[in-house]
């Protein structure tokens, strides 16, 4: 037991150095871009050396959101050794790259003196490939997550007023395009969605209100929504602040385990200050009395 436990500490002592390293680099502005086209060069190298020609198809929709740039032909000949395979990685690489800026920043975005805010012309672009990197990243920690606790939990938490475009969070369902009536979305950007890649998304809606339904500044509204473009790609817990709220607690509570998988509740302290656990304690048993939760 011993051992295991070592060894598990080993590893995750590892994933802290590149994660820590990693987040170093963003916050000096050293090394990311470099980290990130070493990183989109090692997926292409994976997906085309690794996986036959229908899986590498898939894989590069899921985290470049782009077609495969090379045909089944191409990929056979390659793997086979008589045309050289390093032709489609290089290829691969610089399509996943995306069209060059030649214009930075002006091509993306800008501030003016007067603090207005200046989208280019390729800022839509933009935010799919930074909202696919995103996705990439998640993808990778959910699998580095199993390679060593398969029975753990890959949970992830965000604000429930989808879109988050402007921080490159699309928790959503790619099953299915909601992204038409937007200005900055590409005609691809739903493909970006992870929630297929989550065991469980904690939707955080964090309103004043809980009720109507029917009204957009509300928790029940935002969970209701956020159920609909998840898709059942995975489980939902319903997540609402108790600072500064218009609403009994409780009666939350109760509401999140009847109508979502879960409840997380913000915060600890929040609860404390404001005596409210045993109105939260009272929805709980009363969601498991009424059947509406499952405990297990």
């Amino acid at each position: 037991m011993r051992k295991h436990l070592l060894e598990y500490d080993d590893v995750m002592n590892q994933q802290r150095t590149i994660i820590y390293e990693k987040r170093r680099h963003a916050l000096m502005g050293e090394r990311i871009g470099m980290d990130i086209s070493n990183m989109i060069w090692d997926r292409c190298v994976e997906f085309i050396e690794n996986l036959e020609y229908d899986a590498c198809k898939e894989r590069f929709m899921e985290i470049f959101a782009m077609e495969c740039p090379f045909t089944h032909q191409q990929h056979h000949d390659a793997k086979r050794g008589t045309t050289k395979i390093e032709d489609l990685e290089e290829e691969a690489f610089q399509k996943a790259m995306g069209v060059m800026v030649k214009n930075w920043p002006e091509d993306i975005y800008r501030v003016t003196d007067d603090g207005k805010d200046v989208f280019g012309p390729q800022w839509n672009q933009f935010v799919e490939w930074r909202t696919s990197v995103i996705t990439g990243y998640v993808e990778e920690i959910g699998r580095r997550i199993k390679a060593i606790r398969p029975e753990c939990k890959f949970e992830y938490w965000a604000a429930s007023w989808w879109p988050l475009w402007s921080t490159g969070q699309n928790w959503t369902s790619d099953k299915k395009n909601l992204t038409g009536s937007y200005w900055w979305a590409t005609p691809d950007y739903y493909k970006t969605g992870f929630a297929k890649y989550l065991d469980v998304f904690q939707n955080g809606a964090y309103m004043k209100k809980l009720f109507p339904e029917y009204d957009g500044e509300t928790v029940s509204y935002q969970l209701s929504m956020g159920k609909s473009y998840i898709k059942g790609d995975c489980r939902m817990y319903g997540s609402y602040t108790v600072a500064g709220i218009d609403f009994d607690p409780g009666e939350a509570a109760h509401w999140c385990l009847k109508n979502t998988d879960g409840l997380m509740v913000f915060e600890l302290c929040h609860v404390d200050n404001n005596s409210y656990w045993s109105s939260i304690k009272a929805g709980i048993t009363a969601a498991i009395e009424d059947g509406s939760a499952y405990v297990q």
